[in-house]
Parts: structure tokens; sequence; C-alpha cells
């Protein structure tokens, strides 16, 4: 499934979630040929956390590129 991604991709890892596990990003960046990686503050509700409008922010520069 992941091979078939074609398109730019932005993985978002929050640093007290899944950004813990060095390894979760793994399959994607073996598969997913135009992804991109970001790190972001928070835990796993890093979308409702402070600092929401610095990942907003980022997702917003994703998309426009």
């Amino acid at each position: 499934v992941l091979e078939a991604l074609s398109m730019p991709t932005l993985l978002v890892l929050a640093q007290a979630g899944f950004g813990r596990q060095p390894d979760i990003a793994k399959p994607a960046r073996e598969f997913i040929r135009e992804l991109e990686v970001d790190m972001v503050p928070g835990g796993h509700h890093c979308h409702m956390e402070a600092g929401v409008e610095t990942l907003a922010q980022r997702i917003h520069r994703f998309l426009q590129s």
C-alpha cells in the first residue's frame, strides 16, 4: 500500500508520541518515494495541544509546496 503512494507525503510525528519509537517511520521511509518526516513537540494529540499553531504552519507550508 505504501509503495502506491506517489504524491508528496508529510508524516508528522510527535516527540512525546510515536516519535519516541525510532523505527516507527522506517516502513514509510522505505516505501514512500516523496516522503517528508517532521518531528513536532507534543504527544499523541499534538494537533490539539499547545503549539498547534506551529504544527498548522508546517502543514500549510507543505501543502503550498
